[in-house]
Formats: C-alpha cells, structure tokens, sequence
C-alpha cells in the first residue's frame, strides 16, 4: 500500500495514489475545491503538460501529467464541451450550493451521451477562477459553457452562454429567470439547447436516458444540491455531512437513484481516503447502497462504477465486468467510468479493451489521475507491449516519484523487456521495511492465478524479498 492518503495530499496536489492492488479512487472529483493559487499554477503551465504543481515545484519537473500526444491519446473526432463553475453572484451558501449542483446537473446529463465528448467536472473545477481564456487551451475541447446564478428568495436568474473557441464566436446565450422549484426542469432545457447547438446524435434510447425529472419534491432538491456542494469539498467532515444530506433524499424519494446513488460514493470514499474507522463496514455500506441505486429504472451509471469495483475486490470478477460495463453504457461520456471499466477489465484478462478503455479516461480528463497511468502501464505489459509499458510507468513515476505501485509496474515491466540490471537498481530503491513480493502481488485482483505469479516472480528476480 502507498501509505499516501489524506486530507494533507489532497490539498498538496489533486493527485492522489492511495490504493491497494486493484482499489480505484474517484481522484477526478479531489480536484474540484482546490485553493485559487493551484488554478493559477495550472493555467501558467505550459501548454500540455495539464496538471497541478505545488508552489514550489518547477514547472518541469515531477507533478505534471504527461502531453495527451506522449501518451498516444488521439483528439476527439466528435463535438467536445468543457462545463466552467457556474459563478455565484451572491455570497450566501444556498446559492453556491444552487450553482454547483445546477452545472453538475447539466454535466451529469450530458455525460450519458455517446456523441459528445465532455471534459470531467473534476478537471473543470481545477480552473474555478480561471477565465475560458486562460482554461480551453489546456483541456483540448472547442466549445465551453459558462454561466451565472443568482438567488433572491424562491427566485433563480441563471446566464448561459456557450462559445466556439476555435471559431471566436458566441453560439448562443440564454437567461432563465425561474423559481427554485423549476430548477431540475432547468437543467434539462439547457442541457437540450447544448445538444442541439453542437448538433450532437442521439442513439437510440438516450433522448429518454438524458432528459430525467427525478426530484420534484423542493425538500430532495435542496438537500441534493447542499449535498452535492458538501461532496465535493473533499474531507472527511464534509463527506460525512454529504451522507447526511443524500441519506434524506433517499428517505424523501425512495424512489430516485439519486439518493442511494450519492450515498455510495460517500461511503465508498471514506473507506479509501482513511476517513472510517472501518474500512471494510465502509466499503460493505457503498456496495449496498449502489446495489440499490442500480435496481432503479432510472440509475445514472454512476453507482454502477462503485459496484463494479467493491465485485472486484470480493473476486466475483464475471459480475463485476457486466457492471462495469453497464456503467459505461450509461455513461459512455464519464471518464471514471472508463477508467473504472478499464481496471475491471485489465484484472479480468481483457488488456486491449482496458488500454482503449484507459486511454479513452485519459482523453476525457486532462488533469487525470494517476491511477489511470497505473492501468495503462500494467494493460501494455500484460498484452506484451513492455515498452509501452516501462514508457508509462516512467511517467507516473514523475508525476508521483513515491508511488510504490508505479516502482512494481516499472521494475515488473523492465524484468520483462530484458533490462534486469536497471530493474534490480528500481527494485533497491524501493524497499520498503515488510514489504515482500508475494504478499504484494497477492493484494492484486487479477482472476488468472498464473498472471499473480508472474509478477512476483518479475519482482524476485530483481532482488525483491519473496
């Protein structure tokens, strides 16, 4: 294990490598409340290299992601759209919480389309005081939308505008005035003006999939949003409160996936950020809760990624691959459920489908997490492309030089290419007091026995202890 978790490395970096063998962290969401100087430090980097660096890092040197060309990540070949923070003007929480959730709305309809391609909200969020101008350049989409919410009793004024930034050109601007109960409806209109602005295809059975009313009950609809608002703060205080809020709209609406949903994903994070006392009760809880968002006829895809990862590590692998791919069906636009999707399948032995799946993660959010590089490198390596490989693993081990799944991958990845002197140099940097090669490769969910094996016995032959 890592050992890197925490409220202290959120804040440090967005960047956050804290798992066991096969654990996957929704790391794109820790970037949605980062402090203004880490947006700043983003925009001034170079073009490319789309990451956070601390203060005192060089803009060069270890933190920043790979350039999408370094890693084979082709350009989207169909519409793309990056949704900026919706402004608050106002200085009341309720309003934030109105602007947050209103444009997480919209992105979470738009992401059930396979016709448009959505840069992540978590990368989105990364440049909250950002301009588009200083914010489009770095995340390779064309068109943006922004927008302003402002609050007077049961009153909502919402600007939007849509803008082609290759063209220079506004699309269309809109303003709602409406009252608070309106707000759902609202979501739907503007999500519907994006599609056919950017004349987007719908296949066959997403009109009805994206256009969703779930909550009408004004109650559900305002814990929701203070929900989603507390969600995205990133501690554990604040994810406990989110529970609170979404656990409510389950009550209030039993009916809705929204709740149970959310509910998952609380638990699911407090059971992999070392915010509960018992991790496995934590991630026993997400497993129910995502069990019962997916039962519901409307389920967004979102749960499904929870489930589909807590089957993975209970070894039923069969179930967990259907419902990865359930969630992706759902959600083909939704870079955790790609990437989710993607480590499914590299533990069930599909290395191709997990490199495309990866890559695809990688494309919808360039700010990406590292682990989505831990996937990339251990599919390459197991499909036999080791240079591929070892060239991944190098690049996650700069963009987080402690990372001891990245230290496995490359010393593993080098046993295999033939260079076993510099894999033993890897390996005896790497030693770590208890750590043994059998008991780590134990930790990794593969399905395949033999593929476990293997890579101990990568690590022994470098000099690692068995």
């Amino acid at each position: 294990r890592d050992g890197l978790s925490g409220d202290a490395v959120d804040r440090a970096s967005g960047l956050i490598v804290a798992a066991r063998g096969g654990e996957i962290h929704l790391d794109d969401e820790v970037l949605a409340r980062l402090p203004a100087r880490a947006a700043r430090t983003l925009v001034e980097t170079k073009p490319g290299d789309h990451a956070l660096v601390s203060d005192d890092s060089p803009a060069a040197g270890p933190g920043l992601p790979a350039q999408l060309d370094r890693l084979d990540i082709p350009l989207p070949d169909r519409p793309s759209i990056i949704l900026l923070p919706f402004r608050c003007m106002g200085e009341d929480p309720e309003s934030a919480a109105l602007a947050d959730g209103l444009r997480l709305d919209i992105q979470n309809a738009l992401v059930k389309l396979s016709g448009l391609l959505l840069i992540a909200a978590g990368t989105a969020n990364v440049f909250r005081n950002a301009s588009s101008e200083q914010a489009v350049p770095h995340l390779g989409a064309r068109h943006v939308l922004e927008g302003t919410v402002q609050r007077a009793g049961d009153r909502v004024r919402v600007s939007v505008e849509l803008t082609d930034t290759q063209a220079s050109t506004l699309v269309w601007s809109e303003r709602y005035d409406r009252t608070l109960d309106d707000t759902f409806v609202l979501q739907d209109e503007i999500a519907e003006r994006v599609v056919t602005a950017l004349d987007v295809k719908l296949s066959s059975g997403e009109q009805g999939r994206v256009w969703r009313k779930c909550l009408t009950d004004t109650r559900a609809r305002d814990h929701f949003y203070a929900g989603m608002h507390g969600f995205f703060e990133m501690s554990a205080e604040s994810n406990a409160g989110a529970r609170a809020r979404f656990e409510r709209v389950a009550e209030i609406v039993p009916d809705s996936p929204l709740g149970p949903t959310w509910v998952a994903l609380c638990y699911w994070f407090e059971a992999t950020r070392g915010w509960s006392d018992d991790p496995q009760a934590s991630r026993s809880h997400a497993g129910e809760w995502a069990e019962r968002a997916v039962q519901s006829e409307d389920a967004d895809g979102q749960a499904h990624t929870v489930l589909g990862n807590v089957r993975l590590l209970q070894g039923r692998h069969d179930e967990a691959l259907a419902i990865a791919r359930k969630a992706v069906s759902i959600r083909p636009g939704c870079t955790n459920s790609n990437g989710f999707l993607a480590n499914v399948l590299l533990h069930c032995g599909e290395y191709h489908d997990a490199i495309a799946h990866a890559k695809r993660a990688i494309r919808l959010s360039p700010v990406y997490p590292p682990w989505f590089l831990e996937i990339l490198a251990a599919a390459y390596r197991e499909a036999g492309q080791v240079g591929f490989a070892i060239s991944v693993a190098r690049e996650l081990l700069r963009i987080v030089p402690g990372s001891l799944h990245g230290r496995m991958l490359l010393v593993s990845a080098l046993v295999r290419g033939g260079g076993l002197a510099e894999a033993r140099r890897v390996a005896g940097d790497a030693r770590e007091p208890g750590f043994s090669a059998g008991g780590y490769s134990a930790g990794l969910p593969y399905r395949d026995a033999a593929v476990i094996e293997r890579i101990a016995d990568d690590l022994r032959r470098a000099g690692l202890p068995d």
